[in-house]
């Protein structure tokens, strides 16, 4: 006989949602202990279930499930107080964050580090702190997917990066120093503002943006991001 495994009260955040079957939805979440999962929710969608109103998007919850995977049943669920509210253009930022989660964090991987990272991520939206907490998240994403950036060392020069010089980087190799300042180069001085997370100007902002993008493509494997589009063209519309 399979066992069935039982999982009580873990700390959790609902990535997404989807209506499953007549009553249900599915949940995909990001647990802190086990990493992202996908959870039957049944019966939330009746208006009488207590849980519908606790299953929202960047809420801190405790959640229970059973099952042997990869669609686990919840069991119970409960609400953690929360200290980030996301509104307006913080909540759009919150999206794109799920949504890179969604595409690029394998499933039943657990990484509490990029549990406690994403819940930073979240208070730092709420404090309409956008540019640098977004960057951080996605340098810090990288790491703990294993595509670290080197943001500090010239390996073709064999020498440290230097504030004043310029330099073009390849996600794979990373900075190599060049004499021409071009359109798609970057300031020593921003790799190492991203390096520390420090990215006080709009200079090292800017820079962090256009690189961290590129190396993320690199693993979106050239398909668009659906709430970067969106937050594109709300900027747009606002500028």
């Amino acid at each position: 006989m399979t066992t069935v495994s039982e999982t009580s009260l873990q700390p959790c955040f609902v990535l997404h949602q989807r209506d499953y079957q007549n009553s249900s939805r599915i949940l995909d979440v990001l647990t802190r202990n086990h990493g992202r999962l996908a959870l039957v929710a049944k019966g939330v969608r009746r208006p009488t279930s207590k849980g519908r109103s606790l299953l929202r998007q960047f809420l801190p919850l405790e959640v229970s499930w059973v099952g042997r995977g990869p669609l686990f049943t919840l069991t119970g669920i409960d609400a953690v107080p929360a200290t980030a509210s996301l509104a307006g253009l913080p909540l759009l930022c919150g999206f794109y964050v799920n949504e890179l989660l969604l595409r690029l964090v394998p499933a039943a991987d657990p990484n509490p580090e990029l549990y406690d990272d994403y819940g930073q991520c979240l208070s730092d939206l709420s404090r309409d702190c956008l540019g640098k907490g977004l960057r951080i998240f996605e340098k810090r994403l990288l790491e703990h997917l294993g595509y670290a950036l080197n943001l500090e060392y010239d390996d073709s020069n064999e020498c440290a990066i230097r504030s004043g010089a310029y330099y073009v980087f390849e996600p794979d190799k990373g900075p190599r120093e060049v004499n021409d300042r071009g359109a798609d180069g970057y300031s020593g001085g921003s790799l190492l503002s991203l390096a520390t997370e420090d990215l006080q100007d709009e200079r090292s902002l800017a820079d962090a943006r256009r690189l961290l993008r590129a190396a993320l493509d690199v693993h979106l494997g050239g398909k668009p991001l659906k709430s970067r589009d969106v937050l594109i063209a709300m900027k747009k519309m606002i500028a």
